[in-house]
């Protein structure tokens, strides 16, 4: 998508990053939204470095997740998803996805290769995930929701877990672990080597944090606990780092 595209602006980042629109740039950006490629540091540092920008002035967003820092650095990456662990070891399987098509084919009869292919005719979506459940990534890199905005009961759910949500961030007395600060630490050093490869071959950075619901926001920067510091300590440490690789850096926590 990359080469083909060779666009102005690139978003990368975890789940989060697939609301970001070409709609929000000047027509004439050439836009790509890389949906999850970079759901974890790691996967960031390496499609950074393999990103072909045939010499032209690039722009990448990073959107990160407040977690994502404290998240170890295989958590989540493309070369660990998926899979199954035994005995402390994670085994990776091939094909997971292709296995889940075949069983919702030949076995669960949940679709027909007729309905894929009318389905085709229909639909900007692209991959067959895409063709058989309506949600996927479309044409320009971003996600379509098409099974979410049918479901007519979803903002009132939504409401209710937010609810939830501050009530056990309220009731969470847990701070940084030793575990999650050598997370920290790693992740850091992995975010500096991208940026500063970014810099050194003139790739402009902007960092983001994705928003919360204000009242989960609240409830978080309210508390004396890891939430507390995923909302106020660890935008800081991101500002520093941003801003010390001449990049830029926007915590938009609270929607």
């Amino acid at each position: 998508l990359m080469k083909s595209g060779d666009p102005d602006v690139v978003v990368l980042g975890t789940s989060r990053s697939l609301e970001i629109r070409k709609e929000f740039f000047a027509s004439t950006t050439r836009f790509i939204n890389a949906g999850m490629a970079g759901r974890s540091i790691r996967d960031m540092n390496a499609f950074v470095h393999d990103m072909p920008t045939h010499g032209a002035s690039t722009t990448v967003i990073l959107v990160l997740d407040q977690d994502l820092l404290l998240r170890g650095v295989d958590e989540g990456d493309s070369y660990t998803e998926g899979g199954f662990s035994l005995l402390g070891l994670h085994q990776h399987i091939p094909l997971e996805t292709a296995r889940g098509i075949y069983m919702d084919y030949f076995l669960r009869h949940k679709y027909t290769f007729k309905d894929l292919f009318e389905k085709i005719r229909s639909t900007r979506n692209i991959g067959l995930t895409a063709l058989m459940y309506g949600n996927g990534f479309r044409a320009d890199g971003s996600y379509r929701y098409y099974q979410e905005i049918q479901d007519v009961g979803r903002i009132e759910r939504n409401n209710v877990a937010i609810g939830v949500q501050v009530k056990n961030i309220e009731a969470n007395k847990t701070r940084l672990s030793v575990k999650q600060q050598k997370h920290l630490e790693e992740n850091v050093l992995l975010l500096q080597e991208a940026l500063a490869f970014c810099n050194a071959h003139g790739i402009q950075v902007i960092g983001i944090t994705p928003p919360y619901p204000h009242l989960i926001y609240m409830a978080m920067s309210q508390q004396d606990n890891l939430y507390k510091d995923m909302v106020t300590i660890l935008p800081a440490q991101l500002k520093s780092i941003f801003s010390s690789q001449g990049a830029t850096f926007y915590d938009l926590s609270d929607i």
